[in-house]
């Protein structure tokens, strides 16, 4: 049975992620606010275990699961870890300050009191941490992931689309999937994958 959640009007637009379109923003938000007990299209990270995410450009596929989905997880699990890889680390890092941007905002204080705010000690623009030990690590494909562990990992845009007809390319970035980020979850039984 799915569960619908409402959304206010301002969920529209936010000064610190963009504005959205219509289409863009009735497929986002039917997709996270509707889900089933078997865990397909939760938007509760503690249910999702393995996701792909498979829509052309254009759809908030970034700013939905690399931005707001770690915002939002810290609201419920300010614990939760996340490593958010993508084919350049620039846009890795882009999308780790967009969510950082959103956890500092006022915006965010209101509406999700927390009990946590960035550890001064860990709070860079690709790694930030909380005092509740959440954290946010952004990575690119073919960097290290070794040492860095999380309760998801989040795979956005692996490959450019110029480079996906690449055998090489694809081979790169399935070697770093296999080897490197298959293994980072903290408990395989229970964490998630995202892609």
């Amino acid at each position: 049975m799915p569960r619908i959640r409402s959304l206010k009007p301002e969920h529209k637009a936010h000064r610190k992620i963009g504005p959205l379109t219509d289409r863009q923003y009735r497929l986002w938000i039917g997709m996270v606010t509707e889900s089933d007990d078997e865990g397909r299209l939760v938007a509760d990270a503690s249910q999702l275990r393995q996701l792909i995410i498979n829509i052309g450009p254009g759809f908030m596929k970034s700013t939905l699961v690399s931005v707001m989905w770690p915002a939002w997880n810290w609201t419920r699990r300010p614990g939760w870890r996340a490593l958010c890889g993508s084919y350049a680390y620039d846009l890795a890092t882009r999308d780790s300050d967009k969510t950082r941007k959103v956890v500092t905002s006022e915006w965010y204080k209101r509406r999700f009191a927390q009990d946590w705010d960035l550890d001064p000690a860990l709070n860079r623009l690709d790694h930030f941490r909380n005092t509740h030990l959440g954290e946010r690590k952004a990575l690119s494909v073919g960097g290290s992931a070794t040492g860095f562990r999380g309760n998801c990992v989040i795979a956005d845009d692996p490959i450019n689309a110029l480079d996906a007809m690449s055998k090489a390319k694809r081979e790169e970035c399935i070697t770093w999937w296999d080897k490197a980020m298959s293994s980072r979850v903290n408990d395989p039984r229970k964490d998630a994958f995202v892609v």
